[in-house]
């Protein structure tokens, strides 16, 4: 009897997050058929972004000028060059240079490495990638910034044990992002150890898929990136 209710119990909620996930896959869809990546024209006397991509760079689940991209324009007073893509990986990114428009910039801001992680690329493939990206980055800037997403397995998508599986995968996606971005010089902005509000307050900083952020979740990134980069190039981008 105790059994027969036990595996009751878990059909139930089998089905309940089966159907609660599938709601919110497609609410994912839309939100991405929506999104912009921010981007503006070129002025003189601004200072010149280059951005690179997964969704997270295009800033799925915001208004653009939302986007981390935007709000560290705007803080830094950049024109911004935007080829994300998302549902990108980091082969994708290799390809993302093919587009590019200039042949230097004052800053280059590369979010990727989530759909990697999601979507189980091997660690070899990630190694090549990120090396290979990194590489192309420095040739058009000395200033570059590289960010993965936050503990991935946190966001209220997942149910019980996908949720700790996508942890697992944002620690190994990390583990290899710290190496290579040390090697090749490049400012790493560690989300996932960052002190964040995302879990105390899903519904804020989260988006209507409970995967991508809000406008309020990608302020939180763009926080922690300017605070890079004012410490890391305080002469060049210092706060007045």
């Amino acid at each position: 009897m105790y059994l027969l209710i036990i595996c009751g119990a878990i059909f139930i909620y089998g089905t309940y997050e089966a159907v609660r996930v599938y709601q919110l896959v497609h609410t994912s869809k839309k939100l991405v058929e929506e999104s912009m990546p921010y981007t503006t024209d070129k002025r003189k006397d601004q200072k010149s972004m280059l951005v690179l991509g997964d969704s997270t760079a295009v800033g799925v689940g915001a208004v653009s000028k939302e986007s981390v991209a935007g709000k560290i324009a705007t803080a830094l007073n950049a024109s911004v060059e935007n080829h994300a893509q998302s549902g990108a990986r980091l082969r994708d990114v290799v390809r993302q240079f093919d587009t590019v428009q200039e042949e230097r910039y004052d800053t280059i801001l590369i979010q990727a490495g989530a759909n990697d992680a999601i979507y189980g690329t091997s660690d070899m493939e990630i190694k090549e990638n990120i090396s290979i990206v990194l590489r192309k980055a420095k040739k058009l800037s000395t200033d570059v910034v590289f960010l993965t997403s936050g503990d991935i397995g946190e966001a209220p998508l997942w149910p019980v044990g996908i949720s700790q599986y996508m942890t697992y995968r944002t620690n190994k996606v990390r583990d290899i992002v710290l190496t290579q971005t040390a090697r090749n010089d490049v400012i790493f902005v560690d989300l996932y150890t960052s002190e964040t509000p995302f879990k105390e307050d899903p519904v804020r900083y989260y988006a209507s898929d409970f995967l991508h952020l809000s406008g309020e979740g990608y302020g939180v990134w763009a926080d922690l990136v300017l605070e890079k980069i004012y410490e890391q190039w305080p002469e060049k981008y210092g706060k007045k």
